[in-house]
Formats: structure tokens, sequence, C-alpha cells
């Protein structure tokens, strides 16, 4: 399993230069970057796991 980091922003405002460090230092160790700037929660994860779950049952994906 390889390592991964998401960075989440959620009220304060953080700059896309802070980003885009993160970002960066995340590449360079090769870890693998996400950066999520709404809600996600739990339901909204279920709901796209059998999403795409469907889709690749149908060959649609």
């Amino acid at each position: 399993m390889k390592p991964g980091i998401a960075l989440f922003v959620d009220g304060d405002a953080m700059g896309l230069n802070e980003i885009m460090l993160a970002r960066e230092e995340c590449k360079k160790l090769g870890i693998k970057f996400w950066f999520i700037n709404e809600s996600v929660k739990t339901g909204d994860l279920l709901e796209y796991q059998a999403m795409m779950r469907y889709l690749r049952e149908i060959g649609a994906e």
C-alpha cells in the first residue's frame, strides 16, 4: 500500500502557493496527493462507490 495525503480545506482559505508547495513535496516523495475543497460525507462516498460498481458491471465506466 502506498502513502497518500488528502488536504481538506474547510473554512479558512489556504493560499494557492501553499497548496502547490504541498503537492510538489508529495510528488518528490512519491506520495499520492488529493486536494478537497468541499465537504465530503460518508454517504457521498458510499453513493459514489455504488454508482461506480454499477457502471463497471454494465461496462460503462
